[in-house]
């Protein structure tokens, strides 16, 4: 099973200090999925999977996401990430997750009716499991070099064929 670059140095890092003990034992915990559900209804919404080793196939397995990030201005803004960790976290309230993720951070201006180029970078970021705002399909290279292009939200795809053919119809009884 192979981990990404650096995610358990970073791992540890990260939560080493309030899991671990002087001597550095312990335990942190980690998961491969998450399920975001709705808080009245208890229905789940979103399923996050991010596995290295998915189904013992040898091969990983990394959901991509939209994470709200606030920005330094205090505008709140999603941004397309690889999520490669769930991490369960005890609160005074009972359970929360975190997420591990990698983020893309700008849009490179390339785009089209159906995807948009973004620049991937990829340094970790943990943020809260409650700045999921939906699953996103990214294509990439193998080997995540460089820039991604994420798919663009499909119920917007017809009007986007609708818009470009300006077509007006004439509806005649």
């Amino acid at each position: 099973m192979h981990l990404e670059d650096n995610l358990s140095m970073f791992i540890i890092q990260y939560y080493g200090s309030s899991d671990l003990d002087e001597q550095g034992e312990g335990s942190i915990a980690c998961c491969t999925e998450y399920h975001k559900t709705d808080s009245i209804t208890k229905e789940k919404m979103i399923c996050i999977r991010c596995h290295p080793n998915f189904r013992a196939k040898g091969y990983p397995w990394y959901d991509w996401a939209l994470i709200q990030f606030e920005l330094s201005t205090g505008v709140k803004k999603d941004f397309p990430c690889r999520v490669v960790a769930c991490v369960p976290r005890q609160t005074d309230n009972g359970f929360s997750f975190d997420l591990i993720v990698q983020s893309c951070y700008e849009p490179t201006g390339r785009e089209s009716f159906l995807f948009t180029e973004w620049s991937f970078r990829k340094d970790f970021h943990v943020v809260s499991a409650t700045a999921l705002v939906a699953l996103c399909l990214v294509l990439c290279s193998s080997d995540l070099n460089g820039d991604v292009l994420v798919v663009n939200d499909r119920d917007k795809w017809p009007s986007y064929f609708y818009e470009a053919a300006n077509v007006e119809y004439n509806m005649h009884d």
